[in-house]
């Protein structure tokens, strides 16, 4: 009997070594979420700023700035040479923008990894809850902790109430020769 009460204690023990290291995922779990959302968000920022510097520069060179000179081969040759600058910015702008384009679509798809991953964890987090929850809850009742102990099976399966209601073990019928409350 003492062995069967040692075997008990001892899976307590385990239940309750469980229970933190469950707790201690779930805190890691949300550590990293929170800091990819982070990431998420300053690359974001990072994009919309480089945006915004783009159209600028766009506006700044779609309004060139009058010749100096008003000689007719100073104004040819500083016409090509302006759109040459101009082919050479929509060339600049095209990559850049496309560029930025990627970095929108590749910070949106790591957002939705690591949405979709959050919510699995949550998922995986939620279902380990309820299975912990189902193994300590009555088996008659389904609202209360178990907490009383049948002896000879050694069975933990039903709270203090429902444990008065019984004459036979719920998990093996075999007959209840004693009761011990145990405190978890």
């Amino acid at each position: 009997m003492r062995t069967k009460l040692a075997t008990i204690k001892s899976n307590l023990e385990t239940v309750r070594t469980e229970q933190a290291t469950m707790k201690s995922f779930v805190q890691e779990s949300l550590f990293r979420v929170q800091k990819a959302l982070a990431t998420l968000t300053s690359t974001l920022a990072q994009t919309e700023t480089e945006t915004l510097d783009l159209n600028d520069i766009s506006m700044t060179l779609s309004n060139p700035p009058p010749p100096a000179d008003s000689t007719g081969n100073n104004k040819r040759s500083n016409l090509a040479i302006l759109a040459d600058n101009q082919a050479s910015f929509n060339h600049t702008f095209k990559k850049v923008k496309k560029e930025k384009d990627d970095t929108l679509k590749r910070v949106k798809k790591e957002k939705d990894d690591t949405l979709k991953k959050v919510k699995e964890e949550k998922d995986d987090v939620s279902r380990s809850l309820e299975a912990r929850e189902d193994a300590e809850t009555c088996t008659v009742c389904l609202a209360e902790k178990r907490s009383v102990l049948f002896l000879p099976c050694c069975h933990l399966v039903c709270c203090e109430g429902c444990s008065e209601k019984v004459d036979d073990c719920p998990m093996c019928r075999k007959v209840i020769g004693s009761r011990k409350t145990v405190f978890m």
